[in-house]
């Protein structure tokens, strides 16, 4: 559920800023990319989207490894991370 949590509050940044849904949680990677090459402010949740997607999507949820530690971690920021997406959306709308 993290995964998605976190794919969710990206693509909806997405949105904001390009008036355009992503599809995929590749497409919504690779329209993030070309977001943070026009924002560097999004530099640190771009990280923070990869990481997720190679731990969360990838090892948890495709492979079905994890690293408990890891995870609790991630999971207790996954409120942080949803906040700081909602945050640089609204940046690009003025708001």
């Amino acid at each position: 559920e993290m995964w998605y949590a976190t794919l969710r509050a990206t693509e909806a940044l997405v949105l904001a800023r390009t008036g355009q849904e992503p599809g995929t949680s590749d497409e919504t990677g690779l329209r993030l990319q070309r977001l943070t090459a026009e924002d560097s402010a999004l530099w640190d949740l771009m990280a923070h989207y990869y990481s997720r997607l190679g731990l969360l999507r990838d090892d948890c949820l495709s492979d079905g490894y994890w690293n408990p530690g890891i995870i609790d971690l991630l999971v207790r920021q996954t409120a942080g991370y949803v906040r700081d997406a909602e945050r640089l959306a609204h940046c690009a709308l003025g708001t």
